[in-house]
């Protein structure tokens, strides 16, 4: 897989974990202190590192 292959296949998944996140947690029963509580592994400054 090239880099910029690579790159694309990154960026998409991001963008899903960053949509549904939230939507997964509450299907599977977690509450909004659950939202809170485990935001910053999924929301953070930094999360794309070269």
């Amino acid at each position: 897989m090239s880099r910029e292959d690579a790159s694309r296949l990154i960026d998409k998944m991001k963008a899903t974990v960053s949509a549904r996140w939230r939507d997964v947690v509450k299907e599977c029963g977690g509450t909004e202190a659950d939202l809170k509580a485990i935001e910053r592994a999924f929301d953070y400054e930094g999360f794309e590192y070269d």
